[in-house]
This record gives C-alpha cells, structure tokens and sequence, in this order.
C-alpha cells in the first residue's frame, strides 16, 4: 500500500535527495558547463538581446521591426532577463540563469532515474551521460546547448511534468505544462500531446482525474492559444497573400533542418536510430511493469507525432503542423534514452561477461567522447555486441551469428572511422580528423586496460567503472579544449574579434536611431551595436511564426536578391557596388554599410579595422574617423 500522504486524491511526490546526490549533480553541472562551453551573445541569444537592451534603454531601436516583432509575441523568459539586467550585467544574467538551468535539469534526471528504478547507480550514471552525451533527437534540437535558450530553461520542469504524470499526480502535471507552455508553447504543448497519447493509449483519459486536469490545462492555456492566433490569423490581404504563396518557401528556406525531414542528412537519422536502440534494450526487459508501459505509451505517442508530421509537412504540407516542429519531441525519447540505457548498464555490469563488459565500455565511450555529438557508427557495433550476447543466452545459434555480425560491423566502423578508407588516412589527418583518430585510440587504450584489470577478479568492477569514467572525462575536456568546443565565455574574459570590435564602435560612436546595412549572413551585429540593422538572417526565422514580420523579411529578401535562405543573399552582398548598395540602403533608410575588407567600396569610409570597414550614405567624406 502506497504509504506517502496525499492531496486530495492524487500522489504528493517527494523530491527531496540525499547530500552526497546533490553535490554530486553540482560538480557535474560545473563540469559540463566547462565540457561543452558556453558562448556569448552565441547564437539564438543575438535574437532576444535587443529585446532585453530595448527593456533596460527604451530609446535603442526605434521602429524596428525586430522589435516589434518580440513585443507582440508571449517571451516571459525574455523579459524576465531584461528585469535581472537591471541590476547586474545582461552577460552575467544569461551565464547564471544557464548554471540555474543545467543544475535543475540534473537535478530532474536524478528524480526521474528514482522515480522509475528506485536505484542511485542509474540515476548517477545517467546524470553523467546527461553531462556528455550531445546530439540525437531530430530537428537539431537537444537538451543542452552552450548558450541560454528558451528549450533548455523549461526542459527540467517539463521532466518534472513526467514525473508527476507517472506518479499519476495529473493536477500538477497540467498546471506545470501550462506554465510551460507560456514560456515555449511548442515544446510545451508537445509534451502535453505526448502524454495525451500515453494516456489514451492506457485507457486512462477518461478517467475523472484525469479530465479535469486536462480540463485545466485547456483553460490555463486558453489566453495563450487566443493571443498565439491573433497573431497568425491575420486578416489583411498583403498578408493573406504572403502565407497562401511565399510562407511555404521563406520556412523551407530557413528553417529546413528544424521543421522538413527530407531535407535532413542521413547520419542525423543514424544517430536517431542509435538513441532508439539505447532506449529499446533499456526498456523493453521492463515492459510489463506499469510504469514502463507507461513510458511505452509516451514513446509511441512521440512516433505517432513523427508520423502525422511527416504526412502533413512532406506530403499534405499544413502550416499549422509545420509551424508545431512535431520532430522536436524526439527530445524527450533522448531524456528516456539516457535514463533505461544507465539502468541496462547498472544492471548488466554486476553479471557481465568479459565480452559484454568490453562492449558497454566502448559504448558509454562512443556516447562521450565526441566533442560535438555522439559517434552512432561506432556506438552501434557495440550495442549490436550486447544485443548478441543477451540473444546467446537464450539462442545459441542465433546470438552465435548476431554476434558474428557485431563484430565485424564494429571492425569495418572502427577503421572506417574518417570518411574514406585507412589508405586516405595519411590526406586525411589534420584538424578535427586527427583529434577523432586520437580519440578512437585513446578510447582502445582505457578499454584494454579495463579489460585485461577486469580479468584479475570481479571485486575490481566498481573501481573500474569509476577509472573509466574519470579517463572518459579527462578526455572530454582535453578534447573539448583543443578544438574550442569547451571555452567558456566569462563576462570578464568574452574575446572580440574584428566583426564584434566594430559592433562595440558603432555603439559608442553612433546616434541610436542610425540603421547599419550588414552581411545578411554574418550574425550578432544588431545586439551588440544596439543598433537596427538590415537584417540578419538568423533573425528571419521569426517570420515563420508571425505573418507580420515574415512579409518584411520577404521584402527584404527581395531587395536583396535573394531567393530563399542564404541562396544569392551573401553573393550579391559581397559583390554588388557601392551604388547598388547606397541605392536599397536609401530604400530601407540605412546611413551605414559594413562590408569586409576584401570587397571595398567606392564610399566614404566612416572607419575601418582589421578585418571590416564602416561606409557612409550620407555623411561628408571629411567625417573619415579612421
């Protein structure tokens, strides 16, 4: 009998942790911030940064359409750091809510690794591959990033959500989605359409409880969904035009690697696929259990989603589903993933197998090592090896032959390792080719050493699980180094390069209402000159969501002589004359044009640095500044 108190008729759920798992998940916050970096403005950062600017000084960016655009839309996160950057630096703002936010999501792996095992070892070594393990779900969406972005912020409370949901505690598992929803609607209303699914599979959706809390969620959001169609649903006719015969193009052309399947590599789905097999053979031993079944239901929710997204984006594209990025929820497949494939390892090391001890070494290693994303070719011949050996078990023959198979897919991925054969090794070496090489081998050493200390007696095991996972870390930040991937950009300690040392003069040396006509392609002008600029496309995406600002952007594509995304947007940039450009920036009421020094211009130059010179419209010749 179910002794914990209650609310009402649903569960109370201690999310209390011992000390020792809460200095553990502190040092690994600290240590995967410094493995995976964190950079600044970053990327997505360099579109909500005039915004949170424009919060602390309302006269920057006067009728900007930008702007404009972040005002209309629901950004709670946004305006909750243009609050904080009234009191200290908008760099250290982002940088702390970031620590905030990787130390709660731990701290949701380790409450949801209990929750489903009632076991620490899981919940520590999956809070270690939270830590390491980068890539996986589709749609270029993962659960960490090095810079603060909205997705990551809400991923712990929308974990939290799942703990409730299966602790059937369903009142405060609507109430936490709607909050959710409100500060990422997409995401949040795909984990709600995910354990609607679950739900229904169970047989569970009609029940009392859970109606009415479903009931709530609808209500909670109803604000949202009325304010989000206002914005969509517009009457105008320039902009009825602009969604029935441009909108399909301006979202392929931009955001095609978060919204369109087909137009995704093949090795993203590899990689995909590598996930689903660590989730598989975590998950289906446990299948019968109510809780799993449970987390069954979700994931056939999430290839339910997949399914009726494909259908309606490639096939019967609708802009409703389109807009919803239904690929996105594989994400939370990875937050499961992770979790069964820590447990499938906790258990299967106090039994293994020389063998199979090999193979799971090599397969948390193949997970981590990686700077930037996991290495599923390899991964997988290890996981086809422990697939082997547990078919051996129960069918010799047959588990004789799969482990054959995994063999020698793990021989052919292992030496294949860099695209080409060994005989390419030699033109291939440099760069990143030689540090994954370097990696590879340095992963064999840690392996073999494991292996042959394992062979010495089973007592050694639990250290040597602890030697693997110190040396996988040691590797990860030496790696993480050498290539760049784990610099962490301090407030004090951020590096300017020639592009960003002329955003810093525009700011100090411009009126604030000054328009710079930049490289369409080049990214974080506009939020660190604090100046409007015509236009970046990173920040084009934004016309996806709201009809308004995507008929600008087309325009603006248009003056540009751009087709869709970056085709001939940079290359007329680069080579068009002065004229030409004075000529649209005259149109879009720019009085400044940076270019980069290999492609001069015959204007007055306002000033000039090492890498991109600064040209005036309008201003006399005799203003030369450099």
């Amino acid at each position: 009998m179910d002794k914990r108190p209650k609310v009402g008729s649903f569960k109370w759920i201690s999310f209390q942790l011992p000390m020792n798992a809460v200095l553990f998940i502190v040092f690994m916050t600290i240590f995967s911030i410094f493995i995976q970096g964190y950079s600044f403005p970053g990327s997505d950062n360099t579109t909500n940064l005039p915004l949170i600017k424009k919060m602390q000084n309302p006269s920057l960016y006067p009728d900007d359409i930008l702007i404009q655009h972040l005002e209309r839309m629901p950004f709670p996160l946004y305006a909750l750091e243009g609050y904080l950057a009234h009191f200290m630096d908008v760099q250290w703002v982002l940088l702390i809510l970031q620590v905030l936010a990787r130390l709660l999501l731990f701290y949701a792996c380790f409450v949801l690794s209990k929750t489903l095992f009632k076991d620490e070892q899981t919940a520590y070594i999956a809070i270690i591959l939270y830590a390491l393990v980068r890539g996986g779900p589709l749609a270029i969406f993962d659960m960490t990033y090095p810079e603060l972005i909205t997705s990551e912020a809400i991923l712990p409370f929308i974990i939290f959500a799942f703990i409730l949901f299966l602790e059937e505690n369903y009142l405060l598992m609507a109430i936490i989605l709607a909050g959710v929803s409100y500060v990422h609607a997409i995401t949040g209303l795909l984990a709600m359409a995910v354990l609607g699914f679950a739900l229904l599979a169970s047989k569970k959706l009609f029940k009392k409880q859970v109606f009415v809390s479903l009931l709530l969620f609808g209500l909670l959001t109803l604000p949202l969904f009325l304010s989000i169609l206002s914005i969509v649903n517009n009457n105008d006719p320039l902009i009825r035009e602009f969604e029935e015969a441009q909108w399909i193009d301006l979202a392929r052309g931009r955001v095609p690697h978060h919204a369109f399947p087909l137009s995704w590599p093949l090795g993203s789905y590899v990689t995909f696929g590598a996930l689903c097999l660590m989730l598989l053979m975590g998950l289906l031993p446990l299948i019968k259990k109510e809780k799993h079944r449970m987390v069954a239901g979700m994931m056939a929710g999430i290839a339910m989603i997949c399914f009726a997204g494909f259908i309606f984006i490639e096939i019967i594209p609708s802009h409703t589903v389109i807009r919803a990025y239904p690929f996105r929820s594989t994400v939370f497949l990875k937050v499961f993933a992770l979790i069964y494939f820590a447990h499938y390892c906790s258990e299967k090391w106090k039994r293994c197998s020389s063998l199979q001890c090999f193979a799971m070494c090599g397969a948390l290693a193949s997970l981590s090592l990686m700077p930037e994303v996991f290495e599923p070719r390899l991964l997988l011949g290890f996981l086809l090896i422990l697939i082997s050996s547990d078919i051996r078990d129960k069918k010799p023959s047959l588990g004789l032959m799969a482990g054959g198979s995994a063999i020698i897919i793990l021989l052919i991925f292992g030496s294949l390792f860099m695209k080409g054969s060994l005989l390419d090794l030699a033109a291939t070496l440099g760069g990143s080719a030689a540090g994954r090489i370097s990696q590879l081998l340095l992963v064999f050493v840690v392996l073999m050493v494991s292996l042959l200390l394992y062979e010495a007696g089973a007592v050694l095991r639990p250290s040597l699980l602890l030697l693997l996972m110190i040396s996988i870390g040691i590797l990860a930040i030496y790696f993480g180094v050498m290539y760049g991937t784990s610099r962490v950009d301090f407030p004090t300690d951020v590096p300017v390069d020639a592009y960003q040392e002329m955003s810093y003069w525009v700011r100090d040396n411009t009126p604030v209402d000054v328009k710079v006509m930049v490289n369409p392609l080049t990214v974080g002008f506009q939020a660190l000159s604090e100046r409007s600029v015509f236009f970046e496309m990173k920040t084009s995406g934004q016309g996806f969501f709201d009809p308004i600002f995507g008929v600008k952007r087309w325009e603006d594509l248009k003056l540009m002589r751009c087709t869709v995304w970056h085709d001939n947007c940079e290359d007329f940039f680069q080579t068009a004359s002065g004229e030409d450009l004075r000529g649209i920036a005259m149109q879009v009421n720019a009085s400044l044009i940076l270019r980069d020094n290999n492609h001069p211009l015959r204007l007055p130059i306002v000033y000039r640095n090492e890498g991109f010179t600064l040209y005036s419209i309008s201003w006399p010749e005799s203003t030369n500044l450099y």
